[in-house]
């Protein structure tokens, strides 16, 4: 999945990266790259004390003092555009290089379901909105 994400803190400096929606996650992960490029400075990220856990082993992670701000930027056959509301993101930083999207924050922004069908297996993400509707 595509995202479109920004630090408010020090300007809307705006990044585009791809994340894979991890149900298997409870936080989301991002590279500490993609922090710097979001405008984040060593400055801003507090070890974690306990670090995090993977498929790999325990590893180093970061936390920044505030929100990462994300739109979902959908792939239509008419281009890319941002789809749905901006919503916010307490990813965890890491030396990894993979961006994942948790259950703590991005999983409360949407309805997001996946359907495992041996034909064609489908995962589809739906606003809170209009799930209400």
């Amino acid at each position: 999945m595509a995202l479109i994400a920004r630090w408010a803190s020090r300007g809307a400096r705006l990044v585009t990266t791809v994340a894979i929606v991890d149900s298997g996650s409870s936080l989301s992960l991002f590279p500490v790259e993609l922090a710097i490029e979001l405008g984040l400075e060593e400055r801003d990220l507090t070890p974690s004390p306990h670090g995090a856990q993977g498929v790999e082993g325990s590893f180093e992670t970061w936390s920044a003092s505030e929100p990462i701000w994300g739109r979902v930027l959908s792939g239509r056959p008419s281009g890319r555009e941002l789809w749905g509301q901006e919503f916010a993101l307490r990813p965890l930083f890491s030396e990894h290089e993979v961006a994942l999207l948790g259950r703590w924050d991005f999983f409360r922004a949407f309805v997001i379901t996946f359907e495992e069908d041996e034909r064609a297996p489908r995962f589809h993400l739906d606003s809170h909105a209009r799930r209400a509707a």
